[in-house]
Parts: C-alpha cells; structure tokens; sequence
C-alpha cells in the first residue's frame, strides 16, 4: 500500500519562500566566490572573458535550477506533515 503523497507543493506561500531563501543564498556564496577569485592573489587567477563569463552563467543557472528543485523537495517533508497537522485541528 502506497500511502504517499503525489503533490509536491502543499504550502506554496512556504515551500517557495524556503526555495527562494536557498537560492539567494546560493547564488551570494557563488558570486562571492568568484569575485573573490579574481580580485585576490591566489595563483591561477581567475581570468574574466567573455567565454569564462558565459561558462560561469551556464553553471549557476544549472546550480539555480539544482537548489530550487532540491529545496522544493525537502521543504515538502515539512510541509506536507504540518498540513495535515493544521487540517486535523480545524476538522477538531
């Protein structure tokens, strides 16, 4: 007996604020990495062309989708149960 939930957004109002939350801070440490690579004297630096630049968008629009799917997921283990919870003491 499978007794698994098939909807993945059950708080959407939660569940996308949590998401959003994960990418901005993914995208900060990303971003801060990188400036950080190209400003301080670490050996190689990190050269920004227009070929670094399209690869580094590429791969953080990759992270961008990984996390927001990523945390959809997890932040369904809380939402789910809460919901459940929340609807037992309104039928109460």
């Amino acid at each position: 007996m499978d007794n698994r939930r098939k909807i993945v957004v059950i708080n959407k109002e939660f569940q996308h604020h949590y998401a959003l939350m994960a990418v901005a801070l993914v995208v900060l440490c990303t971003n801060l990495f990188i400036i950080a690579r190209a400003l301080l004297p670490i050996d190689p630096p990190l050269e920004l062309t227009v070929g670094t630049a399209v690869t580094v968008a590429a791969v953080e629009l990759v992270l961008i989708a990984l996390v927001w799917r990523a945390s959809i997921l997890s932040s369904h283990r809380i939402a789910g149960p809460v919901y459940v919870f929340a609807r037992q003491i309104k039928a109460v």
